[in-house]
């Protein structure tokens, strides 16, 4: 690298630097410049935070405006952007409201049972939508091509996972709690948000699913998703949980659009 690349390298870093810290100058520039530099990194940040409000809209509702801005802008201190899609921006909010909540039983401020920790989990699902939304379209296995196989190749299937399929296991019924902000003047009234649940998102064709999986269904999803045979998930599935049947856990995962087409091969 040349020196004049060196240096430009250089300066590019500093810029960088000079945005991520309020009132900061940038060495070299003249004073009138400075001040423009103050308006960009003003503007850098409004967008930052604009993306975030865009991308966590029920977080936001049960959060609160004034708690959510203050979270949205720690989290763009901590973390600018490193792609130039903004759509794969603040995929950590989560991490971050996890600590920022921590934080906050921790020192006394508040305790914790009166903390909005299940937001944590709702943030989760909220960018597992966004991530299954702009995920690789692929052709979803539907349960028909199964039809045409004698059992024992059935048995003897591996599958593959759609692009956008994603499986959460979370602390609270945040489902409930999403469906519920849907409507005008959402309320948790009578819901027992202390409920832990698994999601199944994924997107099959053009909109986001997301599927509740019982302890076991989402058992065999997982064996499945990692590789195994169905009929080696199936001998697991009745090793821990003899008391269910593995057609009526595999149904709803066919039919959900978890798993991509078989090839000709099959």
């Amino acid at each position: 690298m040349t020196s004049s690349a060196q240096d430009l390298s250089h300066w590019q870093q500093a810029f960088v630097a000079a945005l991520a810290e309020p009132d900061t100058h940038l060495p070299g520039i003249e004073s009138g410049h400075q001040q423009r530099l103050d308006v960009y990194r003003n503007n850098v940040w409004a967008s930052l935070i604009a993306a975030l409000e865009e991308a966590y809209p029920v977080t936001r509702q049960v959060l609160g405006e004034r708690f959510f801005a203050a979270l949205a802008h720690d989290h763009a201190r901590q973390h600018l952007p490193d792609s130039p899609l903004m759509m794969d921006y603040g995929h950590g909010l989560a991490d971050t409201l996890q600590v920022t909540l921590t934080t906050l039983a921790e020192s006394g401020q508040a305790t914790r049972d009166r903390l909005p920790f299940y937001a944590v989990d709702l943030a989760q699902l909220e960018v597992a939508r966004r991530e299954a939304y702009h995920a690789a379209d692929a052709r979803a296995l539907v349960p028909t091509q199964l039809s045409q196989l004698a059992p024992e190749e059935v048995m003897a299937l591996r599958f593959a996972s759609h692009p956008a399929a994603r499986l959460l296991h979370l602390e609270y019924c945040v489902l409930d709690i999403w469906q519920r902000h849907q409507q005008p003047q959402a309320t948790l009234a009578g819901l027992d948000i202390n409920q832990p649940q698994t999601l199944l998102v994924t997107r099959p064709a053009f909109d986001v699913q997301v599927l509740p999986l019982s302890v076991a269904g989402a058992r065999l999803l997982e064996e499945l998703i990692a590789g195994e045979a169905l009929g080696d998930a199936a001998a697991t599935l009745a090793e821990h949980y003899p008391e269910e049947d593995l057609g009526l856990l595999l149904a709803p995962l066919l039919s959900s659009g978890v798993f991509i087409a078989l090839d000709s091969e099959h």
